[in-house]
């Protein structure tokens, strides 16, 4: 009975880490079904970690996507100063 507890408990942080809750920490206990709450744990500490990365860098694309985008604007600014004085030199 108290190892279907455990287990039924277990099963609870399982579902709250699969609807997306990285915070959530399973009691670990002696014996069995401890251990594998230890691990589940540990697997979600890991998971938090690359979404925290994922984040960081996903943010930092961002960031660089901006700085290039003005950038890119400015060159294609320039570039049509240029055409506009080629013509200019044409005529």
């Amino acid at each position: 009975q108290a190892l279907h507890t455990q287990l039924l408990n277990l099963l609870k942080y399982a579902e709250d880490a699969a609807s997306g809750d990285l915070s959530v920490r399973a009691e670990v206990s002696a014996g069995e079904i401890g251990t594998v709450a230890d691990f589940f744990n540990s697997i979600v500490e890991s998971l938090r970690e690359i979404v925290i990365q994922v984040k960081l860098t996903a943010t930092q694309v961002n960031q660089a996507i901006g700085a290039n985008s003005g950038a890119i604007r400015q060159l294609a600014q320039e570039a049509q100063t240029q055409a506009v004085e080629v013509d200019r030199t044409l005529d």
